[in-house]
């Protein structure tokens, strides 16, 4: 059935489906762009912090960058400065990856003058990153912002600062908890919605709690593929995460020691329809060599 709505919704697009190139159709959605990727059998990567993993993360240059050699999901941070203003930033403290010092909670007119720092720790000409000044540009792109974010940042300013900038329709939120996941169906009625799952049990709380399946991605985690329940998953209807990110024994870590980055297309033939990665052009690349990839952008016809 799936199958047979997106290739009705293929014909109300002014483009053939292996020359979709981005343009929209008339049931353009984050959900049905998920379903075609599924259906197609291919698979994302999601740069994770919006980087390549050399570059300064959460930096919009950065951000631009990996877009434009990947399938454009990226996955951010967002804080709130001590003023209210919203912005790309991942930990308590801006010693490790910009140039200021101390906690990260000071005020906006301070956190501008900073620089970032790349993964190297180098100072680069890159500014802190506001995420008003990132919605400005994914508006008009053909790409997908997944917000992870932070206490500071307060649900209702992002849901605001999203509708004034009128891309409620093109973000994935983070959940970490099933009540979480909850408090943003309500808050982002347009979002999808990415919630672990370690187990169908776990989905099955989720629809209960009054989260439909067109909203969720199941994040599966980091450590262990598990094929049975991505072949569960999928017959439900939810497409799949893995990720691949983290310290020294993550999986892109162990990849990138080995060589053998074939390893991200064995994760995909398992089931596994997203991978978050820090390594996204490695994984992009051998993923678009082995079929695996939307090299014909024919999903992109979905994205709203």
């Amino acid at each position: 059935m799936r199958r047979e709505l997106l290739a009705s919704a293929l014909l109300l697009c002014s483009c053939a489906p292996g020359d979709a190139g981005g343009m929209r159709t008339d049931q353009a959605s984050l959900s049905a762009y998920f379903d075609c990727i599924d259906e197609e059998g291919l698979t994302l990567v999601a740069a994770h912090r919006g980087t390549d993993g050399r570059a300064a993360e959460n930096a919009l240059s950065s951000i631009r960058s990996v877009t434009a050699r990947t399938a454009g999901l990226v996955e951010v941070d967002v804080a709130a400065s001590a003023d209210g203003v919203l912005f790309l930033h991942h930990d308590d403290t801006l010693d490790r990856s910009t140039t200021g010092t101390g906690p990260a909670d000071i005020p906006w007119s301070e956190l501008r003058e900073l620089s970032l720092r790349d993964a190297a720790g180098r100072v680069t000409a890159e500014p802190v990153t506001s995420l008003a000044a990132l919605l400005d540009w994914v508006r008009d792109e053909p790409v997908i912002v997944e917000l992870d974010l932070k206490p500071s940042a307060r649900y209702a300013d992002v849901a605001a600062l999203l509708e004034e900038k009128g891309v409620e329709d093109k973000v994935v939120i983070i959940a970490y908890t099933q009540a979480q996941a909850r408090a943003i169906a309500d808050a982002f009625p347009e979002a999808v919605i990415s919630a672990g799952v370690d187990a169908l049990s776990d989905l099955d709380a989720l629809m209960a709690a009054g989260i439909p399946a067109s909203r969720l991605l199941a994040w599966t985690g980091t450590e262990t593929p598990d094929p049975d329940l991505y072949e569960a998953l999928d017959a439900r209807g939810i497409e799949v995460i893995f990720g691949t990110l983290g310290g020294r024994e993550s999986w892109d870590a162990r990849i990138a020691r080995s060589g053998s980055e074939e390893a991200y297309v064995r994760l995909a033939e398992q089931g596994v329809d997203i991978l978050a990665t820090d390594r996204p052009l490695e994984a992009h690349r051998i993923l678009a060599e082995t079929g695996r990839a939307d090299a014909a952008r024919t999903c992109r016809a979905f994205l709203p």
